[in-house]
């Protein structure tokens, strides 16, 4: 996976020789105010749509930290990521956040794909946008993933060194455990992949792309199958933005072989880990944090893998957490 990455970030590096030129015109016909502004960047020739916050004594001329914000598979800027990049710039962070190659107003032709590499691919980029900034300072960057991003995110700190600083909340790192505990073991993943290759076939001979439901509390055959609050619920996570219905079935392969713990090898910034034992992986949370190759702190908070998605509680113990990282470390 870590080849694939180096091969796309080297067309990107080519393709994006001129970012800082080009968005430092950008950034004069564009006003930015504190608070949030509607940005853009690309991603290998594809179009993101990102928002950036910014803190509420933002000035023009001044630098500011930044911070790249990620959140769980499949979602999109105005879910997690959106949140806790609003309550970092609320404490004087510049943050963005944004949708992915192949979701919500970005751009991408297999809609709604969850692709790990594509992804730690955009968090690279999402970072090179940044540093592109007149406001952010190139000395203190950092990133932050919550759940599927603390593994895209982890990838993509490993290969570049834009990155000064890295956190994750409650990251979902895959494992042969995890895999076999959340998928039906053998035959559950042998199934899907056979699904998932199907659908590659099928997109490659018409060019369709076939889905199934992301969420369902009723139906075993989504994606998430589950009484989940956050994703069910149009006033918490199901956002307009976001697509409850539409899951790439051509998916599963990248996700259920996808395994980056091995990434913390080459991590060697200050990182922060924060989980809970109601977290969704947590052994495999401290194996990576064990991985670490630089000063690393491992929090334990308590509550379930969603309820650091959105609940007061647990959001705002984090950032308390996430602020004192990344101010101690950029």
């Amino acid at each position: 996976m870590k080849n694939v990455i180096k091969i796309l970030m080297v067309i990107t590096v080519v393709a994006c020789s001129n970012v800082k030129s080009e968005n430092s015109t950008n950034m004069e016909e564009h006003k930015f105010k504190a608070g949030k502004n509607q940005v853009s960047f690309k991603s290998n020739g594809n179009l993101l749509m990102g928002h950036l916050y910014l803190p509420a004594d933002y000035e023009h001329g001044k630098e500011y930290p930044a911070i790249v914000v990620g959140g769980s598979w499949t979602t999109v800027k105005e879910q997690m990521a959106g949140l806790y990049a609003q309550k970092l710039s609320e404490n004087g962070f510049v943050a963005l956040a944004f949708d992915h190659t192949n979701y919500g107003e970005s751009e991408g032709i297999k809609r709604f794909f969850e692709d790990p590499k594509v992804k730690s691919v955009d968090f690279v980029n999402a970072m090179s946008y940044l540093n592109s900034l007149p406001m952010v300072s190139s000395s203190k960057t950092g990133g932050m993933g919550v759940c599927a991003s603390g593994g895209y995110m982890a990838e993509a700190v490993g290969q570049t060194d834009q990155f000064k600083s890295f956190a994750a909340v409650v990251p979902w790192f895959n494992t042969d455990e995890v895999v076999n505990a959340f998928y039906g073991g053998e035959s559950g993943i042998k199934e899907r992949i056979e699904k998932s290759r199907a659908a590659v076939n099928k997109f490659q001979e018409t060019g369709e792309m076939e889905y199934q439901l992301t969420i369902s509390d009723s139906d075993p055959t989504a994606a998430m199958y589950g009484p989940f609050e956050y994703y069910l619920n149009p006033n918490i996570g199901q956002v307009a933005n976001w697509s409850h219905d539409k899951f790439a079935v051509m998916s599963w392969e990248p996700w259920l072989t996808y395994r980056p713990v091995g990434a913390a090898k080459s991590i060697d910034i200050p990182t922060l880990i924060i989980t809970s034992e109601g977290a969704a992986t947590p052994k495999a949370d401290q194996e990576f944090f064990e991985l670490l190759q630089g000063e690393k702190e491992l929090v334990w908070l308590e509550g379930g893998q969603l309820d650091f998605y959105y609940k007061d509680e647990q959001v705002n113990a984090s950032v308390e957490k996430l602020v004192e990282h990344f101010r101690r470390t950029l």
